[in-house]
């Protein structure tokens, strides 16, 4: 075999050996099973009458600097900076009937971030807007997030992650200021530069 067939050999071994590296990842199964996630009120977050939608559970990736951001109501996934939608489902999916309220069972994801990614769950009081889209609910009020959950296991072949939300916590106020809220806002502001500037 020659130098050069060699060298084509090694060149391939090593472009297989990099892609291996760069596709390393995780399977992340996220899911409350053991504790009820909450409303506002205190109550467990509402579940269809079947295996349907309930309210609305959003996997986040918190972006690179692993910090979870507010949510905001002008995002149809209501998520703010860097965090992104990594997946959605709903409470209740796949949990049996008497469990269903304040539960859920994720999706498999597939995680292509590297080790030490963070990710959270976050719920939201009502459904999907967009059923099939994981868009916030059409009039978000409500919402609550956990704590972070580091990807550590990512490797080629893929590893499996059980990520269990464990600790209960419920949803909080989103404060959405209405447009009508803006335009006061607005005409304070210029009420008062005109004033300051004009009015003696």
């Amino acid at each position: 075999m020659g130098i050069k067939k060699i060298a084509g050999v090694f060149l391939v071994c090593a472009l297989f050996v990099s892609a291996g590296n760069v596709s390393a990842y995780s399977l992340l199964q996220w899911q409350a099973t053991t504790v009820q996630l909450l409303d506002h009120s205190g109550a467990p977050l509402t579940a269809g009458a079947d295996d349907t939608v309930g309210s609305l559970v959003q996997l986040v990736y918190a972006g690179l600097d692993g910090i979870i951001d507010a949510a905001v109501g002008s995002n149809v996934y209501g998520v703010s900076n860097d965090d992104t939608i990594a997946a959605y489902a709903w409470i209740g999916r796949l949990v049996p009937p008497a469990f269903r309220p304040g539960r859920f069972i994720g999706p498999d994801y597939d995680n292509y971030r590297p080790n030490g990614s963070k990710y959270y769950v976050r719920t939201w009081e009502g459904v999907s807007r967009s059923s099939g889209t994981g868009q916030i609910p059409l009039a978000p009020s409500f919402y609550g997030d956990s704590g972070l959950f580091t990807v550590t296991g990512n490797t080629e072949p893929p590893g499996f992650e059980e990520f269990f939300v464990t600790t209960p916590f419920s949803t909080t106020s989103l404060v959405v200021p209405e447009p009508a809220t803006f335009a006061f806002f607005a005409i304070a502001g210029l009420f008062a530069f005109i004033k300051r500037r004009f009015i003696k």
